[in-house]
């Protein structure tokens, strides 16, 4: 894991923002932390005052400075509110692996949102960080969150009979795991992906179409003195092959793209911005549905498809 806590970025999906936790959200964090049925299986909860959740919040951002755990904080894009954290720790950089941690408002339960938060944070993982397997732990009766372990394509690997010291007695732990070749194929599954409507205004459909060759792609180029930029919408599922070319500044609109550069995957979705430097090889499996807004450093990367130039 070449890249192991050299940043924490900001991760985005249709719902939600994930970013480093800050003693900023005490209010919200505490919100949370405070409550019983949310800490049932938390081992250090609830907390009782806001000191305690303070005290929590500052050894949280510790943890990415001594290199020990990310935390990231779960952020409602509707409300922009804290409504949980998802964490990764325990990392065997000679092994490659690590684990994975949750926790969520109650209000939020059963939504989808622990999924589609510890998901992205699995991608980091493998794509950005070079981990190979990543593990999950829960208490025995936590079905709650054995759901989202198994919703996320981890196997169960067994259970850890009395591994968990809790108060006064000893508690059995389920185990799950899941490697790098078998998230893959859930990321990756692009096919029967919904098309999206028209989504770009007038005055870009009355572009010139960009003449590129592939089938189901609408692309309406605006064409600078040393740029072109691409409005691109595919309604049909993509592969693009091996190539390179000027400097290309990219933005998600809708859908997944998943680029492979310099011998690193990474997916992108909705919200989510990349770049593919000059003379980069590089390649691209596109959703059915995906749209984005590109820039690229060269005047004539395509023609246009009313003037052939």
């Amino acid at each position: 894991m070449d890249r192991l806590f050299k940043d924490q970025p900001i991760l985005v999906t249709e719902r939600l923002i994930l970013r480093r936790l800050d003693i900023q959200d005490a209010e919200d964090y505490h919100v949370l932390s405070s409550d019983p049925e949310v800490c049932t299986y938390l081992k250090k909860g609830p907390h009782i005052s806001m000191e305690e959740t303070l005290q929590f919040l500052e050894s949280a951002s510790a943890k990415i400075s001594s290199r020990t755990a990310y935390n990231w904080g779960i952020v409602n894009k509707a409300s922009a509110r804290i409504v949980g954290r998802v964490l990764l720790f325990g990392f065997d950089d000679e092994n490659d692996s690590c684990e994975i941690g949750y926790v969520l408002s109650k209000e939020h339960w059963k939504k989808g949102i622990m999924t589609e938060a510890a998901r992205t944070v699995l991608n980091f993982a493998f794509h950005k960080l070079g981990a190979n397997r990543v593990i999950a732990r829960c208490n025995e009766e936590n079905r709650g969150s054995e759901k989202v372990m198994q919703k996320l394509g981890m196997q169960l690997e067994g259970v850890l009979r009395e591994q968990l010291k809790w108060k006064d007695h000893y508690i059995h732990q389920k185990q799950y795991a899941i490697i790098k070749r078998d998230f893959e194929p859930e990321c990756n599954d692009f096919e029967g992906g919904v098309p999206v409507a028209e989504l770009f205004p007038n005055e870009i459909m009355n572009l010139p179409e960009a003449d590129i060759p592939l089938q189901g792609l609408k692309a309406y180029l605006s064409q600078g003195d040393e740029h072109q930029v691409l409005f691109m919408q595919f309604d049909e599922a993509a592969e693009i092959p091996e190539h390179s070319h000027e400097s290309q500044w990219c933005v998600v609109l809708e859908g997944e793209i998943l680029i492979t550069m310099n011998g690193e995957t990474s997916l992108y979705r909705k919200g989510d911005r990349y770049y593919v430097p000059k003379g980069v090889v590089h390649s691209a499996k596109i959703a059915a549905g995906y749209a984005d807004i590109s820039f690229f450093h060269e005047k004539e990367r395509y023609k246009s498809k009313q003037t052939g130039s």
